[in-house]
């Protein structure tokens, strides 16, 4: 395992601090998931995923507000929070940690291809970032899921300085 990528740091801090961890998938497909899973001993702080493909999962697995999701669409900054949100609550977790766009080839929601937000939510801090993402759908999965693990890295190096 190289010690010096975003998710070996990722790994080695969640491991140090004891924190917890779940995330809810989109765009992603599992792929933030898989890409932890990967890693020894990522049982003791990752606590599940849910992959919420539809709008369909998105209200009756995690239980967000179809008005939210009526105003602003299934890709939006505040479904994202929502996601991280309501992951964290689902599994009890102390970080949760989403993503939700359009990984293409078509727009969705009349939004364009590569649009993507990425959110944490913990009990003392929450962050959405918004990415323009280009590429193929494979390249914007994969760029949309090291954008997760990179917010989780940032968020976890801040609190090693605290």
């Amino acid at each position: 395992m190289d010690t010096q990528n975003p998710t070996s740091i990722v790994h080695k801090l969640m491991l140090k601090k004891g924190l917890t961890l779940s995330i809810a998938e989109s765009c992603t497909g599992g792929l933030i998931s898989s890409i932890l899973t990967k890693l020894p001993d990522c049982s003791n702080y990752f606590k599940g995923s849910v992959v919420c493909y539809s709008r369909f999962s998105k209200e009756n697995v995690l239980n967000i507000d179809s008005s939210i999701i009526e105003k602003y669409g299934t890709v939006s900054s505040e479904v994202s929070f929502e996601m991280a949100k309501k992951t964290k609550e689902l599994f009890d977790s102390d970080i949760g940690l989403s993503a939700t766009g359009v990984a293409g080839p078509s727009k969705e929601e009349n939004k364009p291809v590569g649009l993507v937000y990425v959110s944490l939510y913990s009990y003392n801090f929450s962050k959405t970032k918004e990415l323009n993402l280009f590429g193929t759908r494979e390249k914007i999965q994969l760029k949309a899921a090291q954008a997760a693990l990179n917010m989780l890295r940032f968020y976890l190096l801040k609190l090693n300085k605290d």
